[in-house]
């Protein structure tokens, strides 16, 4: 998989030294470093910046973060079907069979940037979660409510993710303990600490 993406980004390079919409977006938002840039959350920018900053202002950089955060959803895909199945195979036929999803395929490579790290941070949550059903520790909680943050600052509509995690976890009678233990407090807590500026800054900008 790990090869995939090499050619995906090197494809991209060769393809075309010009932008397009959402990457352009980026090469204008990354000029300075704020709160909020308008409709979409931060944290592509933010990210963008920083690798602007050891790279420079270029299509490398631009393509290298967004196959990085591709690559991450099948990586965590894979180790999230792991964790389940307990066997590689079934693993593997789980994430490859991401490619069977246009988005994943075409869209994300063409012309998509939030809302690839909010598909990452989103398999990340369902590793996050699924390894805390297991290990229920509160390193595990606190990282839960990190990613859940994170996600909501890649794109808003990450929230539904959480929302799903929530009536799942509820549905099921072996782990609604996982939700009923005071230790989802730092889960709770975690989550504001990563969100409260970002949306203290929405809210004083309309």
């Amino acid at each position: 998989m790990g090869v995939y993406f090499a050619v995906q980004f090197l494809g991209r390079l060769i393809a075309s030294p010009t932008t397009d919409l959402d990457e352009s977006e980026q090469l204008l938002a990354t000029q300075q470093l704020a709160w909020g840039y308008g409709p979409q959350p931060p944290l592509y920018t933010w990210l963008q910046i920083l690798v602007f900053a050891g790279l420079g202002v270029n299509v490398f950089a631009l393509a290298l973060l967004k196959n990085t955060l591709l690559f991450s959803v099948y990586l965590f895909t894979y180790l999230t079907a792991r964790e389940i199945f307990r066997e590689t195979r079934h693993a593997l036929l789980a994430t490859f069979s991401l490619l069977l999803i246009v988005l994943f395929a075409w869209e994300s490579q063409r012309d998509q940037t939030h809302l690839v790290l909010a598909t990452a941070l989103a398999a990340a949550t369902m590793f996050a979660a699924v390894r805390l059903f297991i290990r229920r520790s509160p390193s595990w909680y606190c990282l839960l409510g990190v990613l859940a943050g994170l996600g909501v600052l890649a794109k808003y509509n990450y929230a539904a993710v959480i929302v799903s995690l929530l009536l799942a976890t509820l549905s099921l009678p072996a782990l609604r303990p996982v939700l009923l233990d005071r230790r989802i407090l730092l889960t709770l807590a975690c989550f504001l600490v990563v969100t409260t500026p970002h949306v203290y800054w929405a809210w004083t900008h309309p």
